[in-house]
């Protein structure tokens, strides 16, 4: 005898199955098929099934139920006898290995007589056991079971669903964010400062690490006459993308070849003073705007004769190396930028004379508040002596040896702050040819 997966569904055999029920493959989600060898007791158990308001499919054995299971895909219900011919068993099993987008419950039914183990049948991949007889009482019982278990699996299948739609467009968005921030980080990047060519009286270096992609330090340094050269560091509050934006528009407004030169230089020419550029930041960003404020350090080096001269808004003292050691430059203290209307504060200047060979390195907080996994900041002190020990000629490999202490330091601290550090060495007046 051919078992149910060895004879394929044939033209003929739908035909008859569909003919005798006299409805579409189509049909409604309450579709049940019915299998059972005997002709009385199906058509006992299809008067119940009617009354439960089900569509019915009559199957006498396990081969025409399964070819009329495989050819109506609403049908989520089957109500098959344990001894049909061809095999029960097998179509219980078959029906649960089928892959449908639902899930199909299965009600088996079993003489009294049998005394079979409910446990195996249930094995087997029934949902449900009715021993043989029964009232109709009982089958409706366990007929509303099924459909409330379908429904809420179906339910389950579409909140599945949504669920997928909605993290497939999570993911797009965070694609899409991901390159957002790529080309972020790009432009961030290429405002920060280009080498200092055919300036032989100056040699400059930069470190900049962010916290995260984006950061809230920005460095600055750049010709503004031919004798002085402009330089910046500063440090919005927060993190981010709010505080790269407050960075690039602090930018903009200081970047000669973004308007800034009318802000720096007089109608001469001649750099103005540190303190009219900070005063002019501080009523170009209020903090009432944005709740967000910065620190910065300006200031302007005449390559000439050495002249530092700097104006510093809440922002880190600069540390000048000499040949006898590094410290602090003590710095007036001035309000970081936002915090006050123009009218409420003043901002002053500050000048040293560098001689040949001297270094001053401005940086932001997140230098000295490096934090060790003791809770130990690495303070001004600390950079001072690094910075002198470090005497290496070129500006990038002091720098680099600085952040490399500062990283191994901080390893297994609290998270680090965004580190900005910029060193300008004065090498003396250019000697004539």
């Amino acid at each position: 005898m051919n078992t149910i997966a060895e004879r394929p569904p044939s033209t003929t055999t739908l035909s008859r199955i569909s003919g005798r029920i006299g409805i579409p493959g189509d049909i409604a989600s309450d579709l049940v098929l019915l299998a059972d060898r005997d002709v009385v007791t199906r058509g006992v158990l299809a008067t119940c099934l009617r009354r439960s308001q089900c569509e019915v499919l009559m199957c006498g054995d396990a081969v025409e139920a399964w070819t009329a299971f495989a050819v109506h895909p609403a049908c989520r219900i089957v109500v098959v006898d344990w001894q049909l011919e061809a095999g029960g068993i097998k179509l219980a099993q078959a029906i649960r290995a089928a892959e449908r987008p639902g899930y199909t419950y299965v009600i088996v039914t079993i003489r009294n007589e049998l005394g079979l183990d409910t446990n195996a049948v249930m094995a087997s991949g029934a949902d449900d056991v009715l021993i043989k007889p029964f009232f109709h009482e009982v089958l409706a019982q366990r007929l509303h079971v099924a459909r409330r278990m379908l429904r809420l699996e179906d339910r389950l299948r579409d909140r599945q669903h949504e669920l997928e739609e909605a993290n497939a467009r999570i993911e797009a968005l965070h694609e899409r964010t991901r390159s957002e921030l790529i080309a972020a980080v790009d432009m961030q990047r290429a405002l920060l400062p280009e080498p200092l060519k055919h300036l032989e009286q100056v040699r400059m270096a930069w470190h900049y690490h962010p916290s995260t992609e984006l950061g809230g330090d920005l460095i600055g340094c750049f010709p503004i006459s031919p004798r002085h050269l402009a330089f910046y560091v500063l440090d919005v509050s927060g993190h981010g993308i709010s505080a790269a934006l407050l960075a690039v528009q602090i930018n903009r407004f200081l970047a000669p070849s973004a308007g800034g030169a009318d802000l720096l230089c007089d109608a001469h020419g001649d750099p103005v003073a540190p303190s009219v550029v900070v005063r002019a930041l501080n009523r170009r960003f209020p903090m009432s705007r944005r709740q967000q404020f910065f620190t910065i350090v300006y200031g302007t080096l005449n390559i000439m004769d050495g002249t530092f001269q700097w104006c510093s808004a809440g922002h880190p003292w600069p540390i000048r190396s000499t040949e006898d050691g590094a410290a602090p430059l003590p710095t007036k203290s001035n309000t970081a930028i936002g915090w006050l209307p123009d009218g409420k504060l003043t901002f002053k200047d500050q000048a040293i004379t560098l001689q040949p060979g001297e270094r001053v390195l401005m940086y932001s907080d997140g230098a000295i508040e490096a934090t060790d996994p003791g809770l130990n900041q690495f303070g001004e002190g600390r950079l001072a002596e690094l910075l002198h020990r470090e005497s290496a000629s070129e500006p990038a490999l002091v720098l680099d040896a600085i952040a490399e202490v500062l990283d191994a330091w901080s390893a297994g601290g609290p998270e680090r702050d965004d580190l900005s550090l910029l060193l300008l060495t004065w090498m003396g007046p250019r000697i004539p040819e």
